[in-house]
């Protein structure tokens, strides 16, 4: 019989993967898996449970938010031998990168795709030396995902980070950065910056666009200029949220990044703090850990229609 380690956050989201874990492990067991579960118990658990326990499975299913995911990803990918693939069942605030997965929502549904589908190797990012799967932030409103207490998030879902952000829109800090990136190099003040490889962000889809892929070897990056008034402020968010083009916002792809300051910023890495860094290096691992989605799926999908067509 196949084996399945299922590891889990009981602290993500509102616990609802502990309340669905009958649910679950019959979706697991349908595919015929004999399945061992595995509550982390605090930061820092899962990717040592994942280095310790994974290469002993046919597959690993992690459950929680994006923050577990990114923890088993940074344990996976310290293996030296093969690693056995990845499902995802969402748990946590936002999602984003079951979004970009196109992972269902429900905790049943998900299950059942996490032990049936194929899996699609994807990019893993790197920032300095911590590994991350889907964004790392520095700037406006991105220490609100790691200050919001998590019983608020648990209360109030993805509410707690917009007004978290409302409350924190007079204290926004811009920060004097030189950006050396496959291109090109910038300097400027800067409100805000994002290096992703993923289709939504904080709950946001389309920011960086309709062409993002998950394992194409390259980063989107995005860098807000500072506004030089509040009107300005308002103009940049608006063509922000509508996909559309400002003086002030920058895009482009790239392999290779580096972020140089005078003073220490801030980070964020899939949600969760980064440290304070003045010089950061953000390079990428292409197509480092397969994870089972409904992109796979639809993949197949399409493979199918082409053999069959005449």
């Amino acid at each position: 019989m196949k084996t399945l380690l299922f590891l889990y956050n009981p602290c993500a989201g509102k616990g609802k993967i502990a309340d669905a874990l009958g649910a679950i492990c019959a979706a697991f067991q349908a595919q015929n898996y004999l399945v061992t579960i595995y509550a982390t118990n605090g930061p820092g658990d899962a990717p040592q449970a994942a280095r310790t326990l994974a290469p002993r499975y046919d597959r690993m299913v992690c459950g929680g938010g994006d923050g577990t995911l990114s923890e088993v990803i940074s344990g996976l990918v310290d293996l030296e031998g093969p690693m056995p693939p990845l499902g995802y069942i969402p748990a946590g605030t936002t999602n984003d990168y079951a979004r970009s997965l196109k992972i269902p929502v429900k905790a049943a549904e998900a299950a059942a795709l996490a032990a049936s589908a194929a899996a699609l190797p994807v990019d893993v990012g790197r920032l300095n030396t911590r590994n991350f799967i889907y964004v790392a932030a520095f700037g406006a409103f991105t220490s609100v995902s790691y200050a919001t207490p998590q019983v608020r998030k648990n209360l109030l879902g993805h509410a707690a980070y917009v007004l978290a952000g409302i409350r924190s829109i007079n204290e926004i800090t811009c920060y004097e950065m030189k950006v050396s990136y496959d291109g090109g190099t910038l300097e400027d003040e800067f409100l805000y910056g994002m290096v992703s490889n993923s289709i939504s962000v904080g709950g946001f889809k389309g920011l960086m666009g309709d062409n993002v892929q998950l394992d194409d070897g390259v980063f989107e990056v995005l860098l807000v200029r500072k506004p030089d008034n509040m009107m300005q402020m308002a103009a940049i968010l608006e063509a922000l949220a509508n996909g559309k083009p400002h003086s002030h916002v920058r895009m482009f792809q790239t392999r290779h990044v580096t972020f140089t300051s005078v003073e220490s910023v801030p980070w964020t890495t899939d949600g969760e703090f980064g440290g304070n860094h003045s010089y950061v290096e953000i390079s990428l691992m292409r197509q480092a850990v397969s994870i089972v989605c409904g992109l796979a799926q639809e993949g197949q999908k399409d493979a199918g229609r082409e053999e069959d067509a005449p």
